[in-house]
C-alpha cells in the first residue's frame, strides 16, 4: 500500500531557492543535455556539501539520510562525478553571483569587507644557474591575487587575479560592478 505523503520543504531549501531565483541561473545550460538533473539540484547539493563540510561521497550518504530525493523531486541522487563536472563547467562570474546572493541572504545588505592582495612571480630561476649558463636575467612576470573578505562572517566574497600590479581597491570596484 503506497500512501502519498506531503513534501516538507525545510528552511534551508527555501533559502537556496531564493538565492537561485535571485541569480537567475537557467534550469539547464544546454538544450542538448539529458535533463535528468536541473542546475538547481546541482547547486543545492553543492551548497549542502559546503554546509556539512563533507566530501562528495559523504554528501551522498547525508542526502540519503535527510531524504533529499523527495524534496528535490528526483528519483536518484547524481553520482559525485556529476557534481564535480558541474563545478568545473560553471562560469566564475556565475559562481561569484551565487556567493554574493547567498551572502546577502545571510547578512542582509550590511557587510564589512576587507581587501588584501599579494603578488606571485612566475619565473624564479636561480641566479647562479643563469650566470653559469650565460643566460640573461629574465624579466619577472608578476601575477597579483586580490581577496575580498567579509570580516564578520569570514566568507571570501571574491578572488581575482591580474597580470599587472594595481591598487587593492581596483579588485573591489570590479566586484561591485559585477
Amino acid at each position: 500500500m503506497n500512501i502519498l505523503q506531503p513534501i516538507v520543504f525545510n528552511p534551508f531549501y527555501k533559502a537556496i531557492q531564493k538565492v537561485f531565483g535571485e541569480v537567475r541561473i537557467p534550469f539547464h545550460f544546454s538544450k542538448y543535455s539529458n535533463k535528468i538533473y536541473t542546475n538547481f539540484v546541482h547547486v543545492y547539493l553543492l551548497i549542502l556539501k559546503e554546509r556539512y563540510q563533507a566530501s562528495y561521497r559523504r554528501l551522498m550518504k547525508i542526502a540519503d539520510d535527510l531524504h533529499i530525493k523527495q524534496m528535490l523531486g528526483i528519483q536518484k541522487l547524481p553520482y559525485p562525478t556529476t557534481l564535480q563536472k558541474f563545478v568545473s563547467k560553471i562560469d566564475k562570474v556565475l559562481l561569484e553571483k551565487l556567493v554574493r546572493a547567498s551572502h546577502k541572504l545571510m547578512t542582509g545588505l550590511k557587510m564589512q569587507t576587507a581587501i588584501d592582495s599579494t603578488g606571485f612571480i612566475n619565473i624564479n630561476p636561480s641566479y647562479y644557474y643563469l650566470h653559469r649558463c650565460n643566460l640573461k636575467t629574465p624579466t619577472k612576470n608578476f601575477i597579483q591575487t586580490s581577496l575580498v573578505v567579509d570580516t564578520k562572517t569570514k566568507l571570501v566574497l571574491n578572488i581575482s587575479t591580474s597580470p599587472y600590479r594595481q591598487h587593492d581597491t581596483q579588485a573591489l570596484f570590479r566586484w561591485l560592478i559585477n
